[in-house]
């Protein structure tokens, strides 16, 4: 934060060294840390996007820069390495998706149930959970593309779900 985003090009060219998969989680780190500086309202999540756009077009809307800052939104994980979710609010259970389009909002919509799950208390009955949350995902904003990163997001998060450890 103290250097400022141009830093982000030499970040960039280091992110760029590594083997893809490495490239991408780098450049995911870079999302969190933008929007850690920026902030975590409406207008910082924007401003973070247009920052990721700028210094990294390319970067993937779902495991890169942009899946790194909704992440982040969503776990609030910069200020002391803990994770702070924003408080949950069922009518607003889209925000700040709703205001975002094209791959912006497939990103948004993947990470969104990572929120739902780590600020609502999951009931005894996980299938009907579940199916809850798979009903919010069939009306994710913009259709199709947008519902189907959503359920890719409860994929990513079922283990929590249905009280799987991620642990070996």
């Amino acid at each position: 934060g103290d250097k400022g985003f141009e830093v982000i090009h030499n970040l960039k060219e280091v992110c760029s060294t590594m083997r893809p998969d490495f490239k991408v989680q780098c450049e995911h780190g870079i999302g969190h840390g933008i929007i850690g500086v920026l902030g975590y309202d409406a207008q910082g999540v924007v401003e973070a996007l247009d920052t990721c756009d700028r210094y990294i077009p390319e970067s993937d809307p779902v495991n890169g820069c942009k899946g790194g800052i909704f992440m982040e939104n969503v776990q609030r994980l910069m200020h002391d390495g803990t994770m702070h979710p924003r408080a949950f609010d069922e009518a607003s259970r889209w925000e700040p998706c709703t205001s975002l389009t094209g791959a912006n909002l497939g990103g948004c919509a993947f990470w969104q149930p990572m929120w739902w799950v780590s600020t609502i208390a999951i009931p005894d009955d996980a299938e009907a959970f579940a199916r809850k949350l798979g009903a919010w995902c069939a009306e994710a904003p913009g259709g199709a593309p947008s519902q189907i990163r959503c359920f890719a997001g409860i994929g990513n998060v079922i283990h929590v779900i249905i009280g799987l450890s991620t642990e070996r």
